[in-house]
């Protein structure tokens, strides 16, 4: 028999090796801080280019050389297609008109702040240059034709359905233009996921 002031030393040195360390307040946040750093630096630096970019649109140098010459593009490209169906409009600057109705491509319709919104996803997003590029050249071609097509849209409804006008210009296709937006870059992000996971496994089945 072995004897019991030995079994409850053997015990009470068993019961200190499992006793838990304590953590720290300072550990608890650094370890916070290492698991939400990569989506903190995301959110952050895409705030800090979505904040430069309504900054820069407030310059002269936007407005004479960016702006005017894309809603000037806008209104020439939307009439073109408009007299493709026999509307008779005619561009003049940032307005597109015809003998009964008359449309003026302002702030906001221009398209501008949604690709700024992509842009500024994909550019912020920790990968490769050679997945950004294509989306950086796609999406923004398919907001600017997006674009066009609410332009022309917006003539029509306001030329034969003037009570959508509002409703359509200031609601519908605003928020279309938002979710769209966000639905392209979900679109390159699940892209670009694929492609990394394809090359760990090829990397995995090399070694």
């Amino acid at each position: 028999m072995s004897n019991p002031k030995q079994r409850k030393k053997g015990n009470s040195k068993k019961s200190k090796k499992r006793q838990p360390q304590s953590v720290s307040f300072k550990q608890r946040i650094q370890t916070e801080w290492e698991s939400r750093k990569p989506v903190l630096m995301f959110w952050g630096g895409f705030a800090g280019l979505v904040l430069l970019f309504f900054v820069f649109t407030a310059s002269n140098f936007y407005v004479d050389y960016i702006f005017q010459p894309v809603v000037e593009a806008f209104a020439w490209a939307g009439s073109g297609v408009l007299n493709l169906l026999g509307q008779g409009t005619t561009a003049r600057a940032e307005v597109v008109s015809s003998s009964f109705f008359s449309i003026n491509i302002s702030k906001g319709c221009d398209g501008l702040a949604p690709i700024a919104l992509l842009v500024s996803g994909i550019l912020i997003y920790p990968s490769k240059w050679k997945y950004k590029w294509p989306a950086l050249i796609a999406g923004p071609a398919i907001l600017i034709f997006l674009n066009l097509i609410r332009i022309i849209s917006l003539f029509l409804i306001g030329a034969y359905v003037p009570k959508l006008f509002d409703v359509m210009h200031v609601e519908v296709w605003q928020a279309i233009f938002i979710i769209i937006a966000v639905v392209l870059w979900l679109i390159w992000l699940n892209w670009v996921m694929k492609k990394l996971k394809a090359e760990k496994a090829a990397v995995s089945t090399d070694s």
